[in-house]
């Protein structure tokens, strides 16, 4: 258990999430993901770590095991294998340091200049040895916890091995690249394997390691006739998000939007000058719609904070030859559609907030898509709707149902009349 988890309401909320997640993910294959370590990459950090806590470095901890618990991935569970790598940057940190050192020694105090001395000869230590390599394997031994007000995840980590012979990224570089925006990387199916395979070349690997086995869902067939079929079975053992988009959230979208173009990774700004990248845009009723992928909304630190950066936009890049300058009439301005691997949900920026609007449970045949995208089609034009006279919302939802209702009926007596000719 990580010390400092209070009981506020997004603790209580993530915890809630995380129960409902795991009723549904015991019987998941293992997975396994790479945790990249830097060494402290100037004075203060260096600092931090020699002088207070236990006086060691992170790689450290894992060489003389006097730490148990370790930032991991939320999708993470109890079982899954934990790779421990050194950044190959981590070289330009310790000459950072060096560099610092010399420039600020007049004001460093003699006594942090010998700890940082100290500190230094130790991380290149370190990186001379183990820099840029898989140099450890451990497993998860525990649920994972969150301490509030902290953006990481946490959990235990037991039955560590240091590699006789660490795996240096070079070998494995082309075919399994490292993140270069956090410090975890997911491996799955095909890198998993290679990655135990070229351990194992060179190391005795511990038995559950050897005993894994990798991701069937990258192994299954997926394609346009049977995705919503494996989705039935599946769905909730995604453990990457990458995996849940290609093979559900890609094929949904298509099927529900205008036109079966996905626009994935759109570089955006709003009007308060923030920026990001939307997972997904796809062109609803006409106009471009925001859309989110999430393993677990419940599960997701700051999920309002991220999709209200999607509103309001000042600039919207669907590919290198497709932008808009302030999109009001080509984009919606105020809604983005979240999509988990348990439902749909609406944000609304007027307040705020997002709700579900669509559970999962009921997605059975082709035909609850159609349902699903009149969902979306009235959620999305409740603002406008809102605004066309002193009809109240339920009344106006109640007509467009009728409308829809009568055109069937005509439609259907229409090729009632055309058989019977």
């Amino acid at each position: 258990m990580v010390e400092g988890i209070g009981e506020n309401k997004e603790f209580i909320r993530f915890r809630e999430g995380m129960r409902n997640y795991i009723n549904f993910r015991r019987e998941a294959p293992v997975q396994a993901f790479i945790n990249s370590i830097a060494l402290p990459g100037n004075i203060e950090d260096l600092l931090y770590f020699i002088k207070g806590g236990d006086g060691l470095l992170n790689p450290e901890q894992i060489l003389l095991n006097t730490s148990e618990v370790w930032s991991v991935p939320r999708w993470c569970k109890k079982g899954d294998i934990v790779l421990f790598m050194i950044t190959v940057t981590s070289l330009q940190a310790i000459s950072h340091i060096r560099a610092e050192m010399k420039k600020e020694r007049d004001y460093i105090q003699p006594d942090d200049y010998r700890y940082l001395n100290f500190g230094l000869m130790r991380e290149e230590s370190i990186y001379d040895r183990y820099g840029g390599t898989i140099f450890a394997i451990g497993r998860v031994a525990g649920n994972i916890e969150k301490v509030s007000g902290d953006k990481w995840v946490y959990a235990r980590v037991d039955d560590i091995v240091i590699l006789d012979q660490p795996l240096h990224y070079d070998q494995f570089k082309e075919k399994v690249p490292v993140s270069k925006g956090g410090s975890i990387t997911p491996v799955y199916a095909e890198k998993y394997s290679l990655l135990k395979d070229k351990m194992s070349q060179m190391n005795t690997l511990p038995d559950y390691v050897l005993k894994s086995r990798s991701d069937p869902i990258r192994e299954t067939s997926i394609n346009r006739k049977n995705w919503l079929e494996v989705a039935k079975n599946y769905r909730f053992h995604y453990t990457l998000e990458e995996q849940f988009r290609k093979a559900f959230v890609d094929y949904l979208l298509k099927d529900v939007s205008d036109s079966r173009k996905i626009y994935a990774e759109c570089y955006c700004i709003n009007k308060k000058g923030q920026w990001g990248f939307i997972d997904n845009v796809v062109l609803f009723n006409g106009k471009y719609l925001p859309v989110e992928v999430k393993l677990n909304v419940d599960l997701e630190a700051d999920l309002i904070g991220q999709v209200s950066k999607y509103c309001s936009l000042s600039f919207l890049k669907l590919t290198e030859n497709m932008s808009f300058d302030t999109p009001e009439e080509e984009a919606y301005s105020d809604k983005v559609i979240i999509i988990d691997t348990f439902g749909i949900y609406l944000y609304e920026d007027t307040i705020q907030d997002y709700y579900k609007i669509y559970d999962f449970f009921n997605l059975s045949s082709k035909d609850d898509l159609n349902t699903i995208r009149d969902i979306i089609s009235v959620s999305i034009t409740e603002k406008d709707l809102r605004k066309t006279g002193p009809l109240i919302m339920n009344d106006l939802l109640l007509i467009w149902w009728m409308l829809k209702l009568y055109g069937s009926m005509l439609l259907m007596n229409f090729l009632g009349r055309k058989m019977n000719i």
